[in-house]
């Protein structure tokens, strides 16, 4: 399978996933509104003027909240880096390393068909690292870790970039933030739970003082049961949140294989991110010699919440020899 089919394989894929996440959105406060019809009254009532204000305003909470989060997280991707604590990388650096940097991003941004982002670097962070802010309409920037710089080669640097170029040019900070804000959406649902719990016990130690009969464990009893339906909501709809991450990390490593026709660079990053990271062991710094029994580690497979796929999966998927290599090198 060539790198161009494989990358319009996730498009589609990121796509449905996308249009499911919303549809979840929308079947979830549907079936909260269909649940408290069956408790509280019938479910035949659900086209009656109070039952529509009340799903009303549960679409207006989720919605309002997700704009809230969308306003939040809207801005040029240099203000994003500053705020993460990267250092703005001048025209012409005195740093080779620095100089590397800006003429491999120039490179590969020419490579991409996007307009050249911003550079910075995260002085403060030794470990290998880098990241894409903002979108080609407000402004982009990429930054990367100055262990990165230190620890990287040419290519493998270039491999990384490629990645990131991969991530702007596909508009994957827009469909993150617009992912991100249907699950805060969610999340005020289960904030509003709490809200009516900490009423229902005030208004009952309200009525205890005056020494009348209240409803308010009641009413903090409804709110529980709120409180937990949206929290369940939240972390169904931030499962799907990952897997979509996940489709689109895979989709950055093929386009930019594709971009440079090369993957050696990007799969060297990956091997030594694993190192570091200890989803390898460190004896596994030279491609796994014969001699030392490797094992994987719990940090190496997969898990509901990660936005990121193992490392071995995007390393079989670039170069499949490559893995089975390292497999075998690691006794699996």
């Amino acid at each position: 399978m060539t790198n161009h089919i494989t990358v319009e394989s996730h498009r589609v894929r990121i796509r449905r996933l996308f249009l499911v996440s919303h549809l979840f959105i929308v079947g979830f406060l549907l079936a909260l509104d269909f649940g408290m019809l069956w408790l509280v009254v019938t479910p035949s009532a659900f086209m009656e003027t109070p039952n529509l204000v009340f799903l009303g305003g549960l679409f207006a909470i989720v919605v309002g909240g997700g704009f809230y989060q969308l306003h939040k997280l809207r801005g040029d991707g240099a203000k994003v880096a500053k705020l993460l604590g990267g250092t703005l990388v001048v025209l012409n650096p005195r740093k080779t390393n620095l100089r590397v940097f800006r003429n491999v991003a120039t490179e590969t941004a020419i490579a991409a068909g996007i307009p050249m982002p911003r550079l910075f670097v995260l002085e403060s962070d030794r470990g290998i690292n880098a990241f894409a802010a903002g979108t080609l309409e407000e402004g982009t920037a990429v930054c990367v870790s100055a262990g990165a710089l230190e620890r990287l080669s040419r290519n493998e640097l270039q491999g990384v970039i490629a990645h990131e170029m991969a991530h702007l040019r596909h508009g994957d900070v827009a469909v993150s933030r617009m992912l991100a804000a249907g699950v805060f959406g969610l999340m005020c649902i289960s904030l509003l739970g709490y809200s009516i719990v900490h009423a229902g016990l005030a208004a009952e130690a309200s009525n205890r003082r005056k020494k009348d009969q209240g409803g308010g464990v009641l009413i903090a009893l409804a709110g529980f049961g709120v409180a937990v339906v949206g929290a369940v909501g939240w972390l169904s709809a931030q499962v799907l949140d990952a897997c979509t991450s996940r489709e689109m990390e895979l989709r950055a490593d093929a386009d930019a294989a594709r971009m440079l026709s090369d993957s050696s660079g990007l799969v060297g990053a990956l091997v030594k991110l694993g190192i570091e990271s200890k989803e390898f062991p460190q004896e596994a710094s030279e491609w796994l010699k014969p001699h030392n029994p490797m094992y994987f580690r719990e940090g190496a497979k997969a898990y509901w919440f990660d936005t990121h796929p193992p490392l071995l999966d995007r390393i079989r998927a670039l170069d499949p020899a490559k893995a089975a290599e390292l497999v075998t090198e690691m006794g699996g």
